[in-house]
């Protein structure tokens, strides 16, 4: 297991709860580096939807880290614009 490590509890329930999900130590060590830079400005559960969306995909760490980057970043641009 990678220490320091940092995301939402709920989402690391779901991802055992969730079979089809396979989180390998390069994706957790990408979505705690995004879950650090992006949680101030979106929600916990925001940040937790948009992560199973791309982890459902079963991509590489480096196509999660561009797909979950490219969802967080589109919802606070909704934001702002709205």
């Amino acid at each position: 297991m990678v220490e320091n490590i940092i995301y939402p509890g709920n989402l690391y329930i779901l991802t055992i709860i969730d079979e089809d999900i396979t989180i390998t130590d390069e994706k957790m060590i990408v979505i705690s580096l995004l879950y650090k830079k992006f949680h101030n400005l979106i929600s916990e559960m925001e940040f937790i939807l948009c992560t199973l969306r791309v982890l459902q995909m079963n991509c590489s760490a480096k196509l999660l880290g561009e797909d979950l980057m490219f969802l967080l970043e589109k919802r606070i641009n909704q934001r702002i614009i709205v």
